[in-house]
């Protein structure tokens, strides 16, 4: 059986009992084996956060900001400035991104920390193993779909209840004594 659907599977308490049984086991002493160690220390919990940013593709995030930013940039260089070469854009678009990419490991320290500021290190050690399971992975490839479609559905719900909403407020301000037509 794949051990990725053994963590399913188990559930709750199966997991509870597989852990006890894995610290009967050693004796109750931390296990010897690299990777294994259930020490918190600051670059194991960094290592488990940049694990679980990596698994749910949210290591990405830095790089698909910089494009957006340098897309933006390079975007309003050419409708701003009609006069500039393909050469100038070139060197524009080289010039940005060297920049942006000197500055993401930053920001990927700064999503780290965030992570650690959110979850523990063994709520991310958690959360890897879910997001290693078909369902995670599963969940990690939906949720920007998702995402998208509960957005534009929000959008439609908001141009709908808009207008009805703006002459009920109207209404209610002149019921309090406030001149809105």
């Amino acid at each position: 059986m794949d051990s990725r659907r053994t963590w399913v599977t188990l559930g709750g308490g199966g997991l509870l009992i597989l852990a006890l049984g894995i610290v009967a086991g050693c004796g109750g002493q931390k296990s010897g084996t690299p990777g294994s160690s259930t020490s918190t220390s600051t670059a194991s919990y960094d290592d488990d956060v940049k694990e679980l940013m990596q698994v749910t593709g949210s290591d990405s995030v830095a790089y698909q900001m910089a494009s957006y930013i340098s897309a933006s940039i390079i975007g309003s260089l050419t409708q701003q400035r009609r006069d500039v070469t393909e050469k100038q854009v070139t060197a524009a678009k080289q010039e940005v991104d060297g920049y942006l990419a000197e500055r993401v490991p930053a920001l990927r320290d700064s999503l780290t920390g965030l992570y650690k500021k959110h979850y523990t290190q063994d709520d991310v050690r958690q959360l890897i193993v879910f997001f290693k399971t078909p369902i995670g992975a599963k969940f990690v490839k939906t949720t920007p779909l998702v995402a998208r479609e509960g957005s534009e559905m929000g959008d439609r719900w908001g141009r709908e209840l808009g207008p009805e909403l703006g002459q009920r407020l109207m209404a209610r301000l002149e019921k309090e004594g406030l001149k809105v037509r």
